[in-house]
């Protein structure tokens, strides 16, 4: 073991003031963060995915959330730090809304059952962001499940059987496609629209490769969100 040759696993100090944190990010799973499209890394990612299998989904405009197991409980993750189960914490909450009558699995459970898997989502909803989405009740919109086991994601079918069984949201998908070929002009004219059910403009869309080659990821943000004063 590490003790014995006097080595300890180094861990970052966690930022002041988040009486919520418990401690660093899940061991084995990448954090979320989408280069944009109009970056240098977007630019190498948009034209990578050219002639691949892929699909859009819409942007949720929130706070990122992982759910996963850590040392054999289920947790919550923000973006970067696993936090502590309190009364009132929002993340929770959405990791435990159940779905309907029929299903009683939410997503601390789900990672429970199948404790490989890690679901990362948005976390959407009153007194988050700007609550765009026009919510009245906390809700994860989940965009990846992460398998910890095979270190991969879950292609857009194993995703949409998995939430077939356990009734999970997921991220509105826009588009499915066998060959892309956009540019970046056409993906952000596709970036643009309304948040279903509302007057907001939504953030954006997140373009994703759907094959068995490289995982590429990465987004398209509206010039009219910006402009609207979206950042």
């Amino acid at each position: 073991g590490t003790k014995r040759i006097g080595i300890t696993k180094y861990e970052a100090p966690l930022p002041g003031g988040s009486a919520n944190v418990e401690g660093q990010f899940f061991d084995g799973v990448p954090k979320t963060d989408e280069e944009r499209v109009q970056s240098s890394t977007g630019a190498k990612h948009l034209e990578s995915l050219q002639g691949r299998a892929f699909y859009i989904t819409v942007k949720c405009d929130g706070s990122s959330m992982t759910v996963a197991m850590h040392d054999g409980v289920p947790k919550v993750a923000s973006r970067n730090h696993r936090l502590s189960d309190v009364e009132g914490s929002a993340y929770y909450r959405a990791a435990r809304e159940y779905l309907n009558d029929d299903l009683s699995m939410d997503l601390l459970k789900i990672v429970e059952a199948n404790p490989h898997l890690a679901f990362q989502g948005e976390l959407c909803g009153p007194g988050i962001q700007n609550n765009r989405l026009g919510l009245h009740a906390h809700r994860c919109f989940v965009f990846n499940v992460y398998d910890r086991s095979e270190g991969r994601y879950l292609d857009l079918l194993e995703m949409a059987a998995l939430q077939v069984e356990y009734g999970f949201h997921m991220v509105p998908v826009l588009v499915i496609g066998g060959c892309f070929t956009d540019t970046q002009e056409s993906l952000l004219a596709l970036a643009e629209g309304k948040y279903e059910g509302t007057q907001n403009e939504r953030e954006g869309i997140v373009i994703r490769s759907n094959d068995d080659g490289p995982f590429v990821s990465f987004k398209a943000i509206s010039n009219r969100f910006l402009l609207r004063g979206g950042d």
